[in-house]
Parts: C-alpha cells; sequence; structure tokens
C-alpha cells in the first residue's frame, strides 16, 4: 500500500461507504501539515465509519507521548501509524544530543565485548555526564574536532564512573588540556573531594553521615587521642586562630577529615586521616603549575586530604564494591585520579561550574558534530 493515498486507504480498510465530509475537508486544509495518530483513530472510530468488529490496541500518542488504547481495527490502526510516522516533522537533533548518542553507542559496544550489564539508570548517568562535557566544550570555545575523544579513552571514562553511580551532580567535571606533543586537546572526566565523599558513603561497608574536613593553621589548638578501646585516633579539639589568612599556603600546617560513623549500637565512631605539612607540599609541587593551588589554596589541601582518606588504611578496609565493579576494571578510573591536580594554565576553573547548570537547562544546539 505504498502509494496508497487517503482516500484508498479509507475505502480499503472499510469497504465501499461513504467518507464523511469533515475528514476530506481537514485533510484538504492546507494549514493542516499532517494527522497525529490520535486524530486519525478519532475519525476512524466514529460510530458511523466501523463495520468491522473493532478491537482494543494500544498506541503512543505524539502529542502526549503516553500509551494509551482505543477501539480500532487492527489493519486500520497499523495504517495510521505509517502515516502518522511518514508525515511527522522530522526534528533536526542538536550537536549535544548527537556527541550522547556517539558515545553511548561506544560504550554499548565495550560493555557488549566483556559482558558487563550497563543499566538504564548507568546510562542516565552517561548521558548526563556526556552533555555536561559538550557545555564545557561550548564555553571554553575548543573546537570539538581537535579533542581527543578516541586517544583518552573518553567513553571509558565514561563507562566506568556511570558504573560507579556518579555524575555531575556529585561535582564530577570535565577538564580540558593542550597536549604540546600531539597537538590536540586531552579530555578528562575527573572528580572533586565531594565525589569521593559520595563514593565512600555508597559503598562503605560503615554507615557514615557525615564529614568533617578542615585544614590546620599556625596558632591553632588541634587536639587528637588514642582511643584504645576501638584502636583508632580521635579528635577532641579544633580551636582555630582567628588571626591569619587560612588560604594561604604559607599559614596552612596541616588538614584532616573525618569520616562519622553510625554503629549498630548507636554510638558514633571517629575515621580519623591527617596528613602534615609534607604531604601538602609534595601535592603543591607535583602540580605544574600553580595557579589554582594559588587561587584556592584551602580547596586544593582538603582535596588532597580526601584523596588521603580514599587510599588510606582508615577506610579502605571497609570499602566493598560489586564484583562488575571490579572485574571490568571500573574502580581504576578513581585511583587514575588520585595524585593529579588542577594545574593546567589553559584550563578555565569557572568553566565547569557554569557548565554543570547550563547542562541541568539546556542540551545546546549545533548544526553537526565530528569526532
Amino acid at each position: 500500500m505504498q502509494d496508497m493515498n487517503f482516500d484508498d486507504l479509507f475505502n480499503d480498510t472499510f469497504g465501499d461507504i461513504q467518507q464523511p465530509k469533515d475528514i476530506k475537508q481537514e485533510t484538504k486544509t492546507e494549514e493542516k501539515k499532517y494527522m497525529s495518530t490520535q486524530e486519525l483513530i478519532n475519525e476512524f472510530t466514529k460510530p458511523n465509519n466501523t463495520k468491522k468488529q473493532p478491537e482494543t490496541v494500544e498506541f503512543v500518542n505524539e502529542e502526549t507521548g503516553e500509551k494509551e488504547t482505543a477501539q480500532v481495527n487492527q489493519k486500520m490502526f497499523k495504517e495510521t501509524q505509517k502515516i502518522a510516522k511518514e508525515q511527522a516533522p522530522v526534528v533536526k537533533k542538536s550537536a549535544s544530543m548527537q556527541m550522547n548518542e556517539r558515545i553511548l553507542a561506544r560504550i554499548d559496544e565495550l560493555t557488549k565485548s566483556t559482558g558487563e550489564v550497563f543499566t538504564g539508570k548507568n546510562r542516565v548517568i552517561a548521558t548526563d555526564i556526556i552533555v555536561s562535557t559538550y557545555q564545557t566544550i561550548k564555553n571554553t570555545g575548543y573546537d570539538i574536532n581537535n579533542i581527543d575523544f578516541l586517544g583518552n579513552n573518553y567513553e571509558s571514562q565514561v563507562k566506568r564512573w556511570a558504573k560507579l553511580g556518579v555524575g555531575t551532580t556529585d561535582n564530577l567535571y570535565t577538564e580540558l588540556r593542550k597536549n604540546g606533543k600531539t597537538g590536540k586537546i586531552d579530555i578528562k572526566v575527573k572528580p572533586q573531594y565531594q565525589t569521593l565523599e559520595k563514593l565512600i558513603i555508597k559503598y562503605c561497608s560503615k554507615e557514615i553521615f557525615r564529614f568533617k574536613t578542615d585544614v590546620i593553621c599556625d596558632g591553632d589548638v588541634f587536639e587528637t587521642d588514642f582511643d584504645f578501646a576501638k584502636g583508632q585516633d580521635v579528635v577532641k579539639a579544633h580551636k582555630k586562630n582567628p588571626n591569619v589568612d587560612r588560604n594561604e599556603l604559607t599559614n596552612i600546617i596541616g588538614a584532616y577529615k573525618i569520616a562519622y560513623v553510625k554503629e549498630k549500637d548507636g554510638s558514633v565512631t571517629q575515621l580519623l586521616c591527617q596528613i602534615d605539612k609534607n604531604r601538602i607540599m609534595r601535592a603543591y609541587n607535583s602540580a605544574q603549575t600553580k595557579n589554582v593551588w594559588n587561587n584556592d589554596t584551602q580547596k586544593m589541601v582538603l582535596k588532597t586530604v580526601t584523596w588521603e582518606m580514599w587510599n588510606s588504611e582508615v577506610i579502605r578496609p571497609f570499602m566493598v564494591f560489586p564484583d562488575d565493579i571490579i572485574e571490568n576494571d571500573n574502580l581504576s578510573i578513581v585511583n587514575e585520579n588520585a595524585d593529579v591536580d588542577f594545574d593546567n594554565k589553559d584550563f578555565k576553573h569557572k568553566d565547569f561550574i557554569d557548565a554543570e547548570q547550563s547542562a541541568k537547562e539546556s542540551i545546546g544546539t549545533g548544526d553537526g558534530l565530528d569526532f
């Protein structure tokens, strides 16, 4: 019935009966570009139009996007679906939508080759990361065709973070860095310290309900004590010196992070991790450039002590990860970032913050995408 027009379809479906005038008038109206499945069904299911015994069928209403049912002839219904599909307007996909579809297709290939399960929830998180990446690229002004997606295994990065269950709402961000050797732009999906907190809470066998993270400065009174019953240090007091700039590196002598655990008996236990000035300076000196450290020193120190907790014997013995996360190398994405700091002079710190917000408001538009 490829060449069948509306009159032919009507007569073939219902026999040689008179077509109602309202249908002819509607189909001849130039302003009416196409009829939706619902409109066709409404016309075909009028009592005086149906000779054959109708039956209940399920369809998707194009206007609402919802599944609905109607009493229609099965053959007629299939034809109306065909007409609606052929006459529906073509929606042009934005560049971000194209990028999302291509990356998800590559992730599907990856997971299929390993037999790994990539759930609907994983795909939602992956889409969140990909759209945020697109917005970061757009905001920084880099040519998307010059970004080394393949060389940096971008789809693997997205897959691993999605499998771990964290996205941009958990403070993941995309870092773009000029690579002097390849001439391309390296792309990394990286965590902030809040991302690690989310992972610790998510996968720790103990019930962690809060974190306390802070720097220790010259003139502070910081007291700890060893709890012999529980076999660990606990913080007894931290009185801050109000007369120092707490974002000045020379004033910071250490940092600590406490994970508060609610035990089964209702008591609260501290899991404490501390770093000293040497550990802070090691992180500082490993940075190729010092821009972000100098601009937001305290935040970088808090990030450093959080990485220290993540890798320490204080927390690692209590971390339990699903087998498919370990077996398919998903956990490596976190460890790969463990000692990497913001050290790129070309990276615009504000961009990823703006991108996270704009990605939730708009997925952007674009004519095409090639990568």
